[in-house]
């Protein structure tokens, strides 16, 4: 089974502000780097609020630093609306 990678722009703005993953962890009060390179590479996704103080960190948003992920969630979402309308006019007629 393939593992799901979440594609992101975070090494991106990180790199784009001079830091290393080291001053990263260090900023968000983290123990080590492994979880920010572990961010980086899309293998996992961060908690809420990690998320959202690497958007203040790197002057983004989280929309942005996941723009590809928030393109499929639209989808996805738009995908669900639609059949879940569809199923509502079907149960009406």
């Amino acid at each position: 089974m393939q593992q799901r990678r979440y594609h992101n722009h975070l090494r991106r703005f990180r790199r784009e502000r001079c830091l290393t993953q080291k001053d990263v962890a260090e900023i968000l009060g983290l123990n080590n780097s492994a979880m920010i390179s572990r961010w980086e590479k899309g293998s996992v996704l961060p908690e809420t609020m990690n998320a959202l103080k690497m958007a203040a960190l790197y002057r983004s948003s989280v929309d942005v630093i996941y723009s590809d992920l928030r393109t499929a969630l639209i989808d996805e979402i738009s995908q669900t609306e639609n059949a879940t309308a569809k199923a509502g006019w079907e149960q009406n007629d």
